[in-house]
């Protein structure tokens, strides 16, 4: 694993030291920074399972932890039912992939060596060796921008996760980056890597940004190619379904 950039002692919490209920930790990987906070009872023989949270376009891996707004309250609220659940949460930090627009995940390029996110999820993969987890129930669930990153996540690294949710975007493979900016084709047939973990697929059917069509194609995608898929179509728009948070989790550690 790259060396590390830490910030100030006092804004880490390296593993093993007493955890702060009050709000997350910090950590830096190669210079990414990266948010987690684990449940206030004590870790199971096994370990915490862990959920991995990808935030959305314009966000910061904050919006997990605090309601500064109508889409991080949504989010915050999905931690805070996780953590309950005895979940560990960890939630990384992109990089602006892009030299004009705003922050986003790096979900176009299908390798690591040509991705400008991928490197890091395999540093957090060494990293989580040193905290109290059980590596077989690791969870992801990406939102927006995090959706489609969730997606390219599941494709390249299949065998590490025990289940992914899609919320408010869809395939990685739909997503074509051009000097206009992303295009979406959501109609085409999509082709899976062996082992693709089962997926939960959400999405408003009022969503504006990213169409529910989206969602629906990678749902029907997943069950011609027979891998185990959820599809939770909703009445909202493009935001967290908080009502489903329960749900949500529900589904994860069943499938897991």
């Amino acid at each position: 694993m790259p060396a590390s950039r830490e910030p100030p002692r006092s804004a880490l919490h390296a593993a093993g030291d007493d955890i702060d209920d009050g709000g997350p930790n910090e950590t830096w990987l190669d210079g990414r920074r990266v948010l987690w906070q684990q449940p206030s009872m004590p870790p199971p023989p096994e370990g915490y399972p862990v959920i991995m949270l990808l935030h959305g376009t314009v966000q910061h891996a904050d919006a997990w932890f605090t309601g500064h707004d109508a889409w991080s309250t949504a989010q915050a609220s999905f931690t805070r039912a996780a953590l309950e659940r005895g979940m560990l949460v960890v939630a990384p930090e992109s990089r602006r992939p892009l030299p004009w627009g705003p922050r986003a995940w790096d979900a176009f390029a299908a390798t690591v060596n040509t991705s400008l996110d991928l490197p890091l999820f395999r540093d957090i993969f060494t990293w989580l060796e040193t905290l109290p987890v059980n590596r077989s129930a690791l969870y992801c669930a990406g939102f927006s921008s995090g959706a489609f990153m969730a997606s390219r996540l599941a494709r390249t690294f299949p065998a590490q996760f025990a289940a992914v949710v899609v919320h408010s975007g869809a395939d990685a493979a739909a997503l074509r980056l051009t000097w206009l900016g992303p295009i979406l084709d959501c109609t085409k047939p999509l082709r899976f890597p062996e082992g693709y973990p089962p997926t939960m697929v959400i999405h408003g059917r009022h969503d504006r940004v990213t169409p529910a069509t989206c969602g629906v194609n990678l749902y029907g995608e997943l069950q011609r190619h027979g891998f185990a898929a959820r599809l939770l179509l909703t009445e909202g728009g493009h935001i967290w379904q908080a009502a489903h948070n329960g749900e949500i989790l529900d589904w994860l550690t069943a499938a897991g």
